[in-house]
């Protein structure tokens, strides 16, 4: 006899055996995998706004005042999400120094923001007079809206 029993030489076929096939299994990741919570490349590359990625924020320059020379009043920030029950759009109004004065719903519905970000339900109103209301007019006046050009990325 050879000194190797048939039960010995069953164990070295089966372990290379298993070796060439977990070899092949692990070759098939290159590189390391992703920490947690990280996205594959392929899943993350290609967004659609409303689809796979929230909608972008659209924003708008708000004068008030006759032309030639309305007066810069401050800036709508209008955001979509995507809610239960379908869309749920909010017009958040910023100040001309950038700073929240209120927000507006798409029906109406009004709120100012104090000094001391204290809120004031003003009521269902229509756009114009909701944005006059929240920038503290105490006249109607025209109001004026310019869409304002997307970040550069």
């Amino acid at each position: 006899m050879s000194g190797r029993s048939p039960l010995n030489s069953g164990f070295w076929l089966l372990a290379s055996g298993f070796s060439v096939v977990l070899g092949g299994c692990l070759d098939t990741h290159s590189g390391r995998p992703n920490p947690p919570g990280e996205k594959p490349v392929f899943v993350s590359a290609h967004e659609i706004p409303g689809v796979n990625a929230p909608m972008p924020d659209s924003w708008e320059r708000i004068f008030v005042g006759e032309l030639p020379r309305p007066a810069l009043a401050g800036y709508i920030r209008t955001h979509q999400d995507a809610g239960e029950e379908g869309a749920l759009i909010l017009h958040w109004v910023y100040d001309a120094n950038f700073r929240l004065a209120g927000v507006m719903t798409d029906d109406g519905k009004t709120t100012r923001f104090d000094l001391h970000g204290q809120p004031h339900q003003l009521g269902a109103l229509p756009t114009d007079l909701a944005l006059l209301s929240i920038f503290e007019y105490e006249t109607v006046q025209r109001v004026h809206h310019t869409l304002m050009p997307p970040p550069k990325e």
